[in-house]
């Protein structure tokens, strides 16, 4: 009987695929490629939002710009003042600085002037800010409590032009900013422990 033949085995093919390797240049690439460069210049770019806030700022800080130079004169009989912008490219990061020369005075920062003279400015430009957005009222606290005599009658006339359209709620102790308000409220304690609000409208004086 002749020997049987022998078959050369099959050898099984791994399941491991040889990675696949994309040349330069073909499509999947050249999608990856586009998609990067785009996402890159959409973050150079500004958005919408950007420069929507940017506009809205500029023009509010315009106004509130041309309304502390007026109300500055009025309450420093004078002088000159302005508030500017650090970094006019960048104005929603831009610190601001405010400088101020009183009458008689050159030009220098808010931080170097008096503290009755800080106070005056730091009231012109809320005032400003005010002239800018009106509020239906406002509250000022001790604001007259580095001011002298005559820096309170300009606080008092200020207050005098803006009362017809808003309602100032002022805590104050100096008896000359008191006069000049509608109606006066003041807490008492008669007995220990027990506080009690006093009123008087000052026109008519007649208790609230």
């Amino acid at each position: 009987m002749p020997p049987r033949p022998q078959w050369p085995t099959r050898r099984r093919r791994s399941r491991r695929r040889a990675p696949r390797w994309t040349p330069w240049g073909t499509k999947s690439t050249a999608c990856s490629w586009n998609a990067a460069r785009s996402r890159a210049a959409s973050a150079r770019r500004p958005s919408v939002f950007d420069q929507t806030a940017k506009q809205l700022f500029l023009d509010a800080f315009g106004k509130v710009r041309e309304n502390f130079r007026a109300v500055f004169q009025t309450l420093f009989g004078g002088g000159e003042c302005d508030v500017r912008l650090a970094n006019e490219d960048e104005p929603l990061t831009s610190e601001i600085e405010i400088h101020a020369a009183p009458r008689g005075k050159r030009t220098q920062r808010i931080h170097l002037l008096s503290s009755g003279e800080r106070t005056l400015v730091a009231v012109s430009l809320l005032f400003a800010i005010f002239l800018a957005r009106p509020s239906p009222f406002c509250l000022l606290d001790e604001v007259d409590a580095p001011l002298d005599d005559a820096n309170v009658g300009r606080y008092v006339r200020l207050l005098s032009e803006f009362k017809d359209q808003t309602q100032f709620i002022v805590i104050t102790h100096n008896p000359r900013t008191m006069q000049a308000a509608d109606a006066v409220y003041g807490v008492t304690m008669q007995e220990p422990g027990v506080s009690t609000i006093v009123g008087v409208r000052l026109g008519q004086l007649n208790p609230v």
